[in-house]
C-alpha cells in the first residue's frame, strides 16, 4: 500500500469520525439479516383465445430496475439509483406465459449473503467503502446492475449484461428453453473504470459506452469488441460534473450535454446526493463527428438536463435533437418533471434553439420508445406513472392515460405480423373495492385494443426493459 493510499485512509477515517460516528453504530451492523434470495418462476394462468395474439408472441419481455417498494420512504432520486438491481420479466411461447423475478448476484450482494446488510445512505461511509473497493479490500458498493440490459452478440449468441453506470457489466443468463433468468459474473474490463448504464450496441456490432470521471471532468467516449477489448478512446473536457445519464451515438456522430450541475457543501452532511441544476448557466453540447475525429461544441445560454435521447436528425445545416428536458432537477428529491421538446443546432452559425409546444409542456415525459416515425413516451404524474404520449415530431399522435393503472416501468414496443404492440407491467386498483391487480398489459398501437393479463406475484419498480426474441 503506498504512502499516499494510507494517507487518504487516515483522512475517510476522520471524516468518519467527526461526521458519522453515530450513524456507523446505528446503521452498519454486520450479521443483519439480508434479504430473502429472490429467484422465482411462475406459470401465468391465461388461456388464449385461438386467434388470441398471444399465441403469435415467442419471446422475452424483462424489466431491471432498484429492489424497492415505491411506497416506502423513498425520498429522493439517489434512493431510487442505491436498489439492488432486479430483474422481472414474463416469457412467450406459443401462447404459454411463465413469470420470473431475479435479484442479480453482484458482488455487493454475494458480501451481504455472508456478513450482512451494507449501508449506503451515508455519504461518509460510502467513501469510505469505495476507498478499499480500489485497494480489492470491500466490493463496489456503488455496483446495483439496476439500470439497463444490453444484449451483446458474440458468434451469433445472445449475451445479456445487466448495467449500472459506476460499475462493469454482469452477464446474465437469459435461458428461453427453461424459462429461467440467472447471473453468472462480473465481466471485469481492465481498460475503463466504469461502463455506462446506457452502452449501445452499434451498426458494426461492437460496443459504445462512456466513463466519467468527477475528479478531473473528463468524459471518455469508448468503442469496444463485442468481448470488450477496446477499439478506440475519445476523451472529453466537460466544464461542469460530468455526471451524465445517457449519450447520442449513431455511424456518423457522438453527442454529449454538459450540464451545468453542482454540488451544494451546505447540504452534504444531511443529504445523499446534494447534485442540484444551476437554470441560470450555460449548458454546452459536444458533437464529435466520426470521420473527420473533430469535435464542435455549441451552447445555450440557460441550465437544462437530460436522462434518455428520444431520436436524433443530422444533416448538413442542422441536428435535430428530440428529447426529454429537465429545467430544474435536484438530487435530493423525487420531483423531477420533463419536458418534451426538439433542440435544433444550426451548423452554420452556432445557433442553438429550443422548441416546445403548448400541448407537449401539459405533461412530464421521458422513457422515449421509438416505432416507425413516432415516439411513445411515458407520463409521470403525482409520484406514479399514469399513461403514454404518442408524438410524431411534436405534434400529439394519441395520449393513453389510465385512471386506476400505476405502470412499473419502461415500456417496450413488440412487432406482431408487422403491427406494433405496446407492452407494460402495471397494478391496477381499485380503491372502492379496495383490490389490486398485477398485470402486464399489450395495447396495440394502430386500433389501440388492449389485453390485460394478470400475474399471480407482486410487481415493483422498473427503469429500462428489454424485448428479445
Amino acid at each position: 500500500m503506498t504512502s499516499s493510499t494510507i494517507h487518504l485512509l487516515k483522512i475517510l477515517f476522520l471524516m468518519i469520525n467527526l461526521f458519522s460516528v453515530i450513524g456507523f453504530v446505528n446503521q452498519f451492523k454486520f450479521g443483519m439479516k439480508l434479504m430473502d434470495n429472490i429467484n422465482e418462476k411462475i406459470n401465468v394462468n391465461f388461456t388464449p383465445r385461438k386467434n388470441n395474439i398471444i399465441r403469435q408472441i415467442n419471446g422475452f419481455y424483462g424489466l431491471i430496475g432498484p429492489n424497492i417498494n415505491m411506497d416506502n420512504n423513498i425520498t429522493s432520486l439517489y434512493d431510487l439509483f442505491m436498489g439492488d438491481g432486479i430483474i422481472q420479466g414474463v416469457f412467450f411461447e406459443n401462447g404459454n406465459l411463465t413469470f420470473v423475478k431475479h435479484l442479480i448476484k453482484t458482488e455487493k450482494i454475494l458480501y451481504e449473503e455472508k456478513f450482512g446488510k451494507i449501508p449506503v445512505n451515508n455519504n461518509y461511509l460510502t467513501i469510505l467503502f469505495l476507498a478499499l473497493n480500489k485497494i480489492k479490500l470491500f466490493p463496489n458498493v456503488l455496483g446495483m446492475a439496476n439500470t439497463a440490459i444490453l444484449n451483446v452478440k458474440n458468434n451469433k449468441t445472445d449475451n445479456y449484461y445487466a448495467l449500472f453506470e459506476r460499475d462493469h457489466p454482469y452477464l446474465i443468463d437469459i435461458n428461453f428453453k427453461n424459462k429461467t433468468i440467472n447471473t453468472i459474473k462480473k465481466i471485469n474490463i481492465n481498460s475503463l473504470s466504469h461502463f455506462s448504464g446506457h452502452s449501445k450496441n452499434n451498426q458494426k456490432g461492437n460496443v459504445e459506452t462512456i466513463d466519467y470521471n468527477i475528479i478531473n471532468n473528463n468524459v471518455n467516449y469508448i468503442v469496444l469488441d463485442n468481448k470488450f477489448k477496446k477499439i478506440e478512446n475519445i476523451a472529453f473536457k466537460f466544464k461542469y460534473l460530468p455526471i451524465i445519464h445517457d449519450f447520442y451515438a449513431d455511424e456518423d456522430i457522438v453527442v454529449l450535454i454538459d450540464s451545468p450541475l453542482f454540488i451544494d457543501f451546505t447540504q452534504n452532511i444531511k443529504n445523499k446526493m446534494p447534485l442540484y441544476l444551476d437554470k441560470v448557466k450555460k449548458t454546452f453540447i459536444y458533437v464529435y463527428d466520426k470521420k473527420s475525429k473533430q469535435t464542435e461544441t455549441y451552447s445555450y445560454d440557460n441550465g437544462f438536463y437530460s436522462f434518455h435521447y428520444a431520436s436524433v436528425k443530422n444533416t448538413k445545416d442542422t441536428i435535430e435533437i428530440y428529447i426529454s428536458l429537465y429545467d430544474d432537477i435536484s438530487f435530493t428529491n423525487v420531483n423531477i418533471n420533463g419536458k418534451y421538446r426538439k433542440i435544433e443546432i444550426n451548423k452554420q452559425s452556432n445557433k442553438v434553439t429550443i422548441y416546445k409546444t403548448k400541448d407537449l409542456e401539459k405533461y412530464n415525459l421521458d422513457f422515449p420508445i421509438g416505432f416507425h416515425d413516432k415516439i411513445v413516451s411515458r407520463n409521470y404524474d403525482n409520484r406514479k406513472i399514469n399513461g403514454f404520449v404518442i408524438t410524431k415530431g411534436l405534434k400529439i399522435m394519441k395520449k393513453l392515460f389510465f385512471k386506476n393503472k400505476r405502470i412499473c416501468g419502461e415500456h417496450n414496443i413488440i412487432f406482431i405480423k408487422h403491427t406494433p404492440h405496446l407492452v407494460f407491467f402495471n397494478i391496477e386498483e381499485n380503491k372502492l373495492l379496495k383490490t389490486k391487480q398485477n398485470l402486464l398489459t399489450l395495447v396495440n398501437l394502430y386500433n389501440y385494443e388492449f389485453i390485460d393479463i394478470q400475474l399471480n406475484h407482486d410487481l415493483s419498480l422498473g427503469f429500462h426493459s428489454i424485448f428479445s426474441s
